[in-house]
């Protein structure tokens, strides 16, 4: 498989079939945000914990950014596949300060103990009014043990953007109660503790109520008994 065929078939256009019935409601959310950031990025961007860069193509495609960056850690789980324009050691930005105009943190956050210390360091590096865009989950297995540390809640991140100083921030549900269910629901059919005629039989059975999970999903609002599938958002320093 191509690196162009692996973004286009897990990030850029996700189906059930290549990225599962647990993870293709997670990554057709962050899909959408992605719309959404391709018609806000400009100037000189960094893409960190990049991975393959999945988006990139996509975003520059609006002709207003100058300079795209992608850093990601030496020997990540992606670079059989893609290399980083730049190594880190996940904590020291190697730019210097007020230098960039975009930061791009998909499914990051989360694995940091010390949020305060990376949004530290990401603003470190944005220009005066430059911006954060992130991602992150909240209906979620543990993964990539041991190192997941959290799942925030938008009044956590509105509690940390503001502590470290960001004069603005927008928080956004990723997906709904609907998408949460469809991730649930993905989770328990394909989890090995199931025995296997069921993991067959039961997504076969149960494959016109996914979709239809899928396509009604219902607006979330951040009140009492919301289940956003997981968060993104836009912070400006």
């Amino acid at each position: 498989m191509t690196q162009s065929d692996y973004k286009e078939m897990y990030f850029l256009n996700p189906s059930i079939k290549h990225n599962g019935y647990a993870s293709y409601p997670i990554r057709l959310s962050i899909r959408k945000a992605i719309e959404e950031l391709k018609n806000k990025i400009e100037g000189e961007v960094i893409d960190i914990g990049c991975g393959v860069m999945p988006y990139k193509e996509l975003l520059i495609q609006n002709n207003k950014i100058s300079k795209y960056t992608g850093i990601d850690w030496e020997g990540g789980s992606y670079e059989h596949i893609s290399k980083p324009d730049l190594y880190w050691d996940g904590r020291k930005i190697p730019l210097s300060d007020n230098s960039v105009d975009w930061v791009i943190a998909t499914e990051i956050l989360e694995h940091y103990f010390d949020t305060k210390s990376i949004l530290d360091e990401i603003k470190r590096v944005l220009k005066p009014g430059g911006k954060l865009f992130f991602t992150v989950p909240f209906v979620m297995t543990l993964y990539e043990v041991p190192y997941d540390e959290f799942r925030f809640t938008p009044f956590s991140l509105q509690k940390y953007f503001e502590l470290v100083g960001y004069s603005k921030y927008e928080i956004k549900p990723l997906g709904g109660i609907n998408f949460s269910l469809a991730i649930m629901y993905g989770n328990r059919v394909q989890n090995k503790s199931l025995c296997k005629v069921l993991r067959k039989i039961l997504p076969i059975l149960l494959h016109p109520f996914y979709v239809l999970l899928i396509k009604k999903d219902l607006k979330t609002e951040f009140i009492n008994s919301a289940y956003p599938s997981g968060l993104f958002g836009f912070v400006e320093k």
